[in-house]
């Protein structure tokens, strides 16, 4: 999960204030049809007025380049900037409007340009968020890991659980699984785990041990473990260890051996 801190900085507010005072200080002195051309809001009687103010004024008519508003193509050519820097394919072709013949202006300043942007890019990102809402933004890979398992009841009088049988679990059974990391761990990881069964997959409630090497542990008796509450029967422990952002919320249908975070599984049969 993703968490955003909504505060401002009081340095940051403090420019923003600033900013805000002396914006509102340039714009009473502003000819009051500027902001009107910006928000659309002239009629072509008046746009046609100003345009002759502007020819005859140097002052005017770089003011309403400023606030003259970008035409449709423009905004596109925007979205499309905004949208290729994110990753974000349009979902098909987008048919230009023919520039709009408000004012013969020449130019857009960067000033609005990037104004314009801030609102398509936001949009951009809340899309990449809905879209794909699993995504994990930089999670740096993991090296592999190996799962053993220990502990089980005897079978016969006599007998050891061998390699590759499924342990036998009783309530009192002492169950201890290892994960070894194949290689060095940068930074820290963290454990997720399910149990499934016949009676279907649900989060398995542990408290591993984690290693600084990224080493994990696992282990206690069949019943501290949260596992003799289910049915006699055969269970699949599915165990998740990576970086904490890209832990999955349920277990895949099979192991998972590369990227941020591995998947391991173990057989045990819970026995009464």
């Amino acid at each position: 999960m993703i968490d955003h801190d909504d505060e401002v900085p009081q340095a940051d507010a403090e420019l923003l204030a600033r900013l805000g005072r002396h914006g509102r200080a340039q714009a009473a002195e502003l000819d009051p049809r500027l902001m009107a051309l910006a928000e659309g809001r002239l009629s072509p009687a008046e746009q046609a007025a100003l345009a002759a103010d502007a020819a005859a004024d140097a002052e005017l008519a770089r003011a309403v380049e400023v606030f003259a508003p970008l035409d449709e193509a423009a905004q596109d050519r925007i979205a499309d900037g905004v949208l290729a820097a994110l990753g974000i394919a349009r979902a098909g072709p987008v048919e230009e409007a023919p520039p709009a013949k408000v004012l013969p202006f020449r130019r857009r300043p960067v000033g609005r340009v990037l104004m314009a942007a801030l609102p398509l890019a936001a949009a951009a990102a809340i899309a990449v968020f809905v879209l794909r809402p699993g995504a994990v933004v930089d999670a740096p890979p993991v090296p592999g890991y190996a799962l053993s398992i220990e502990g089980g009841e005897k079978v016969q009088r006599g007998d050891e659980p061998g390699p590759g049988t499924v342990p036998r679990l009783l309530p009192a059974t002492q169950l201890r699984l290892v994960l070894t990391p194949a290689g060095a761990v940068e930074g820290s990881v963290a454990v997720r785990a399910w149990i499934a069964g016949p009676d279907g997959t649900t989060p398995w409630a542990v408290t591993p041990q984690v290693a600084p090497t990224g080493a994990v542990l696992i282990q206690g008796s069949a019943e501290a473990l949260g596992l003799t509450a289910r049915p006699a029967g055969r269970y699949t422990l599915w165990i998740a260890v990576g970086r904490a952002e890209a832990l999955p919320d349920a277990p895949p249908s099979a192991p998972v051996d590369a990227g941020p975070t591995r998947v391991l599984r173990a057989e045990v049969e819970l026995a009464r």
